[in-house]
């Protein structure tokens, strides 16, 4: 009977992984702490070590169980995967919060056969929908190194699958820092799905006069809302009239992509749109490392946001910085409030919620 080993962090995400092959297992343990990569390179000897205590591995966040995803899942990917034999499943029950999904990691051995999202939840299939839209948009686009969607579908017990192809092996590597293959590709997706058209038919438009209308529940949370009606006022003066806009992955950040024969392969566009200013990407990827890597300070981000620009790797990518920046920013603040459910924020989306909003103040009163 297989054997497997959970895996629980601080902020309460779960990992469920083989104990056979679990090195390759483990490729879908993307921690970013620096004591959570530690652990990852330790726990194949961990759990084989005698000396090593049952207590000892809880008090490291790991537990030995007997039970893997269920049966009926297990025998839907093997019937995809029907030519392994001996087909292997890792999961990730998913970050806590109202859009949580399982992520199963389908292998054979040390080779990586796929990858898939379930639900129970329809409108979470939804996004499964939206992002095999996009996928296949993208492809046609010839954007290149993405997933191919090959099952997005109901099976049983009213569960919702996304089953996606993968290139990723046990050599591939993920890089933190923005750099030439980031920006490659986000070149790529700027040139090849630029589109020509009416600021306020965009997605980009609908986003942010989302937030407009929904500034009611940062009040209600203590926030003040002044600094977002003036970014509002400016981007819409801005942007106004006929533009060009482009696909925007929304979530372009080290845990979303990796390096596979020097190649960056990007994937997790369930909250891509189509209708964007070019090159947002590069900041949200610069801002989420700074956020969940280096734990910097809004006014430390800031400060690394301008140095990039002047003389970094986003110099010349923006004809004005400052309005790149309150794009980025109000669209990311309307993304949280937009997908609640409730008018209650959570701790960890409040935090969030002060960086941004500090950071828009910052753009303001230097743009």
């Amino acid at each position: 009977m297989e054997k497997y080993i959970r895996i629980t962090n601080k902020d309460q995400k779960t990992w469920i992984l083989p104990c056979r092959n679990l090195k390759t297992a483990l490729c879908l343990y993307q921690p970013s702490s620096a004591k959570g990569k530690a652990l990852k390179q330790m726990i194949p000897t961990l759990i084989r070590l005698p000396v090593v205590s049952e207590v000892g591995l809880r008090m490291l966040g790991i537990q030995k169980q007997k039970d893997g995803i269920p049966e009926d899942l297990q025998k839907y990917l093997s019937n995809i995967y029907a030519d392994g034999a001996d087909i292997q499943f890792a999961a990730f029950l998913g970050t806590p919060g109202i859009h949580q999904k399982v992520t199963v990691q389908i292998s054979m051995g040390n080779k990586i056969l796929g990858y898939c999202k379930v639900t129970k939840n329809q409108e979470i299939f939804k996004i499964f929908q939206h992002e095999q839209n996009v996928l296949k948009y993208l492809s046609d686009c010839g954007i290149e190194n993405i997933p191919k969607c090959i099952r997005c579908e109901a099976f049983e017990d009213n569960q919702f699958v996304f089953v996606q192809t993968t290139i990723k092996t046990l050599k591939s590597r993920v890089r933190h820092e923005l750099g030439l293959l980031e920006l490659e590709f986000i070149h790529q997706l700027a040139e090849r799905t630029q589109v020509t058209m009416d600021f306020a038919q965009t997605d980009f438009y609908g986003s942010i006069h989302r937030l407009q209308e929904r500034l009611c529940i940062l009040e209600e949370n203590g926030f003040s809302t002044r600094v977002l009606r003036l970014v509002y006022n400016n981007l819409t003066e801005y942007y106004q009239g006929i533009r060009h806009f482009s696909a925007y992955h929304r979530d372009f950040t080290p845990w979303n992509s990796f390096v596979e024969n020097g190649k960056l392969f990007v994937f997790d566009f369930e909250y891509a749109a189509l209708q964007y200013p070019a090159y947002l990407d590069a900041i949200h990827y610069l801002c989420q490392t700074a956020v969940f890597e280096q734990k910097l300070k809004p006014q430390e981000i800031y400060a690394l946001y301008q140095r990039e620009c002047n003389s970094g790797c986003l110099k010349g990518l923006f004809k004005h910085p400052e309005i790149a920046l309150q794009s980025y920013l109000l669209d990311i603040i309307s993304f949280y409030i937009s997908r609640r459910d409730s008018a209650v924020l959570d701790d960890g989306t409040a935090v969030l919620l002060e960086i941004w909003i500090d950071l828009c103040q910052f753009a303001v009163a230097n743009g």
